[in-house]
C-alpha cells in the first residue's frame, strides 16, 4: 500500500524505530571509528542522542508534524553527545526548520526537509569533510529530491533513498584517507544508513526485528598516526542566549581548538539554545570564552587520549595478553600526567564548586587556573568526593579489559574525606567486587601519590595483590606529611582542621606547621617568621626519620616557590625529592595560596 504524507505521529514512531534500531548496532559503530579521532564512542554518541530525542516524542499524541519534529530538533540538540550526536542534531534542526508550521508533509516538502537538513548541518562544522555523513546526508538528500519529481510514494522513495545512501557510504572509504587506511566506511555515515534502514523497515512491516550485530573485530582495525588525538580533551558545551551569532562564536572559538561544531536551536520564549563541540587542551578556557554569549546550562569533557588508548590496548590484546594488577586512584594524589600515563593510573576526580559551577579536579580545571579563579570570584570553593557511580564505571571498565586480572584502589585518607567510602560502594556495585581492593592510605596529596606509584611498579612488575598491599600497608606505616599554610581561614571554612582546632588561636603571628597523623591533621609546631618555615620543618623530619634510614621525599606546593625547601632537603638528607609537583585545586581549595608541604617515606633498614 502506498503511503502519501508523513505527520506527526508517523514521525514519532519511526524516530523510535531508528532509536532501537541504532541503539543496536552502537558497538558496531565504535568498532569502526576512526576519524576524525580514533576514540571509539561514535555509535554510543549517536545512540544516546537518539535515545534522548526518542525519551522526549515518545509519550508525544499530537499528530501535528512540525510540533513533534520541534520537540524532536529541541531535545537531540541538549542530548547530543560527541562529534556526530552533534551533526546529527543539527541535521535534526533543519529537518525541523523546514516543515515549522505544518501538520503533514508530502514527498516534495520532505525532500526540502532533507535538504534543510542537510545544509544546517554543513553549516553547523567549521571546516567540512566529504567523506563522512555530511557527504552521506546531502546525496541520499539530493536523491530522495530527484525521484520526488516522479512518484509521491514514500515508501519507494526511501527504499530508493536507502539504497543511494548506503552507495554513498561504501565510496566515503575512498575519499578519506584515513578510512581508506583502515579499510572502513565512514562511521556516522554508517549511523545514519542504519537510521534510514528502520525508517524502511517500519513503513514496509510496522515493526522491526533486532538481528544479532555482526561487527568489526577492532583489532582488526589500523589505528594509524594521521586518525590519533592531537588534542587532549573532546569538550561540548550548551548555552542559553538571547542572541545566535554564529559567526563571533567561530571566530573566538576555533583559536582554541578543532573538530568546532556550533548547533543552535530557537526556544518557545525566542531565546536560543547554543551547543558547541570542540576538542581541545584547554577546556576551562573553551567554557569562559563560550559563557561570555549566556548561561552555561551543561559541560561535558572527555579524554581523547585515554579512549585513543584504550582502543590500542585491545588491539595490543590480540598480540600477547598479560594479566596484570590495575590501579585507580583519586585526583588529590597529585601525579604527573607523563607518571600517570606512564603506568597507566587510573584516575576518579573528585569535584569542586564555585557558585553553580561545578569542575572535576585536574580535568576542568589545573592548579594554575584553581589560583586564578580563587582570586577572581566572591565564592568561597566547595568540595565534593565522587559519587560511587563514578567508581563502579571506573571498575567495571577496567574489569571488562581482558587483561586485568584485579584492581587495587587506593584512596586519601577516610579521615578528612567521604572518597574512600564512595569507592568501597563502588566496588560493591560492580560487576565483580571480589576482584577489587579498597585501601585507605590515611595520607592526601604526593603522601598517597608515592604510595599509588610503588603499587603501580609493582603491578607493572606482576606483582600479586597481596605483595602490593603489604607493601601499601608497610608504606602507610612509615611516611608522614608535614605542610604549613599561609592561612587557617582555608581549613577552617572546608572543615579539615582536626586535631589542630585548638592551635589557631594561638598563632597571633607565628607560622604553623602542621602534621597529617593517623589520617587527621594535628599541630606540629610553629615558628616566628616564614622564613624559619622551612628550618622548622627539617627540624620535625630529623626527629622523626634515623640517621641510619633510607628516606623518599616529594613536594608539593600552592603557589609557593619549592626551591628553597627542595634545596634544603638535599643538604639535610641527601636525597633529592623524587616529586616536585603543584597541589590540585581539591587540596588547594582546603589549605590555600601558599601552602607548603613534605611528603616523606621511610624505607626499610636492609
Amino acid at each position: 500500500m502506498a503511503l502519501k504524507y508523513c505527520d506527526g505521529e508517523r514521525l514519532r514512531r519511526v524516530l523510535l524505530a531508528s532509536n532501537k534500531w541504532l541503539s543496536s548496532k552502537s558497538a558496531e559503530l565504535n568498532a569502526i571509528n576512526v576519524f576524525p579521532v580514533a576514540d571509539g564512542d561514535t555509535g554510543t554518541n549517536m545512540a544516546l542522542t537518539l535515545q534522548a530525542t526518542a525519551a522526549a516524542v515518545m509519550p508525544m499524541r499530537s499528530t501535528a508534524l512540525s510540533e513533534v519534529a520541534d520537540a524532536m530538533a529541541r531535545s537531540s540538540l541538549i542530548g547530543a553527545r560527541g562529534n556526530s550526536g552533534v551533526i546529527l542534531s543539527q541535521y535534526l534542526s533543519g529537518f525541523a526548520s523546514a516543515i515549522r508550521g505544518r501538520k503533514r508533509a508530502f514527498a516534495k516538502d520532505l525532500a526540502a526537509a532533507f535538504e534543510q537538513g542537510t545544509i544546517s548541518a554543513y553549516e553547523a562544522i567549521e571546516t567540512p569533510k566529504e567523506g563522512t555523513i555530511l557527504t552521506v546526508f546531502r546525496e541520499a538528500g539530493d536523491y530522495f529530491k530527484k525521484w520526488s519529481q516522479k512518484t509521491n510514494d514514500l515508501v519507494e522513495l526511501m527504499d530508493l533513498t536507502l539504497e543511494r545512501a548506503k552507495r554513498s557510504l561504501a565510496e566515503t572509504k575512498y575519499k578519506l584517507e584515513v578510512l581508506m587506511d583502515s579499510d572502513v566506511v565512514d562511521a556516522g555515515g554508517q549511523g545514519f544508513v542504519h537510521m534510514l534502514e528502520a525508517v524502511v523497515k517500519y513503513i514496509k512491516n510496522g515493526d522491526i526485528k533486532i538481528e544479532k550485530e555482526n561487527s568489526h573485530n577492532i583489532n582488526s582495525i589500523s589505528i594509524s598516526k594521521s586518525n590519533q588525538p592531537n588534542k587532549h580533551y573532546c569538550c561540548e558545551f550548551i548555552i542559553k542566549a538571547q542572541e545566535y551569532n554564529r559567526n563571533g562564536l567561530r571566530k573566538d572559538l576555533k583559536k582554541l581548538g578543532n573538530s568546532l561544531i556550533i548547533a543552535a536551536d530557537k526556544t518557545t520564549d525566542n531565546n536560543y539554545l547554543i551547543k558547541v563541540h570542540i576538542h581541545s587542551d584547554n577546556p576551562l578556557l573553551v567554557e569562559e570564552t563560550f559563557s561570555s554569549y549566556g548561561s552555561v546550562a551543561h559541560r561535558k569533557v572527555d579524554d581523547l587520549f585515554a579512549q585513543n588508548q584504550a582502543i590500542r590496548d585491545k588491539q595490543n590484546e590480540s598480540i600477547t595478553l598479560k594479566k596484570v594488577v590495575k590501579i585507580v586512584t583519586d585526583s588529590t594524589a597529585d601525579i604527573p600526567l607523563e607518571l600517570i600515563e606512564e603506568y597507566g593510573i587510573g584516575i576518579v576526580p573528585l569535584k569542586i564548586r564555585f557558585g553553580e559551577k561545578e569542575y572535576r579536579d585536574g580535568i576542568d580545571m589545573d592548579s594554575e587556573s584553581f589560583l586564578e579563579k580563587l582570586s577572581e570570584s566572591s565564592d568561597f570553593p566547595i568540595t565534593s568526593q565522587p559519587p560511587s557511580e563514578e567508581f563502579r564505571s571506573a571498575y567495571d571498565t577496567l574489569l571488562e579489559d581482558k587483561s586485568t586480572a584485579s584492581i587495587i584502589s587506593i584512596h586519601l585518607s577516610s579521615g578528612l574525606s567521604g572518597t574512600y567510602n564512595s569507592a568501597k560502594q563502588g566496588a560493591k556495585a560492580s560487576s565483580n567486587p571480589k576482584h577489587i581492593s579498597i585501601f585507605d592510605s590515611k595520607s592526601i596529596s604526593l603522601g598517597l601519590g608515592l604510595m599509588v606509584l610503588e603499587a603501580a611498579r609493582m603491578a607493572k612488575e606482576s606483582k600479586t595483590v597481596e605483595e602490593i598491599l603489604e607493601r601499601l600497608e608497610y608504606m602507610r606505616d612509615n611516611s608522614g606529611i608535614y605542610f604549613t599554610v599561609d592561612t587557617f581561614e582555608y581549613l577552617v571554612k572546608g572543615g579539615r582542621i582536626g586535631k589542630a582546632k585548638g592551635f589557631v588561636g594561638n598563632l597571633l603571628n607565628l607560622k604553623p606547621i602542621l602534621k597529617v597523623s593517623d589520617g587527621s591533621i594535628s599541630a606540629a609546631g610553629k615558628v616566628r617568621g616564614k622564613s624559619k618555615v622551612i628550618n622548622g620543618m627539617i627540624s620535625l623530619l630529623h626527629t622523626d626519620i634515623p640517621d641510619t634510614a633510607t628516606v623518599r621525599f616529594a613536594v608539593g606546593s600552592a603557589g609557593a616557590d619549592l626551591r628553597e625547601l627542595s634545596n634544603t632537603l638535599q643538604r639535610e638528607f641527601n636525597v633529592k625529592p623524587e616529586l616536585t609537583v603543584d597541589l590540585c585545586p581539591v587540596i588547594t581549595a582546603h589549605t590555600g595560596p601558599g601552602t607548603l608541604g613534605v611528603f616523606y617515606f621511610i624505607e626499610r633498614e636492609n
